[in-house]
């Protein structure tokens, strides 16, 4: 026993060879993902938990069940609930849909998630480094950024200087009509 218990009391040396990674995030950018090495990138994550009240739409425990339920014909209401891979995944299984002004939805949702968050508001204005948007894939951490998502970084760059310069999205130039017209 006593050299088992000595043996167990030294720190466990870490045999894996895996390299920490070295991005840049946080340090040359801000990675929007809710893996990412920054608070900022994890809570501006569509993933990430954090209730909101959208003035048109409604309350979402995330902007990815917001994203959803603005993408999908059904409206569904559990959409609300959800966040994370959840939300993606029961999103997945409803009737996608073109909706007239998503980019505009979506950019208008995000600033008002992070306006009704003061730390988020905090970090926000406190913040200068620019947003990108990818994540790390695999045992060799790949880094991929997905496509055809330029507006959704592009959006939060602008949403930056709006919150810095005191400003707020046009709202009335977008048609949310076809979101407010629910099924009976």
């Amino acid at each position: 026993g006593k050299n088992m218990n000595s043996a167990q009391s030294q720190p466990q040396k870490n045999k894996s060879k895996k390299k920490p990674i070295q991005t840049g995030d946080g340090v040359t950018h801000i990675n929007i993902w809710i893996l990412g090495k920054t608070e900022l990138g994890k809570m501006l994550a569509h993933f990430y938990h954090m209730p909101f009240k959208h003035p048109r739409l409604g309350p979402f425990n995330s902007m990815e069940g917001l994203w959803h339920y603005v993408k999908t014909e059904e409206k569904d209401d559990t959409l609300r609930a959800l966040s994370g891979i959840k939300a993606k995944d029961y999103g997945k299984k409803l009737t996608r849909r073109h909706v007239k002004d998503f980019h505009a939805i979506i950019n208008a949702a995000n600033f008002y998630k992070i306006e009704q968050n003061p730390r988020l508001v905090q970090l926000m204005v406190e913040s200068d480094l620019p947003f990108e948007f990818y994540y790390l894939f695999g045992p060799d951490n790949i880094k991929i950024t997905p496509p055809g998502y330029t507006w959704l970084v592009d959006g939060f760059e602008e949403i930056r200087r709006m919150l810095k310069e005191g400003r707020r999205p046009a709202d009335e130039d977008i048609d949310y009509t076809p979101l407010l017209d629910k099924k009976a």
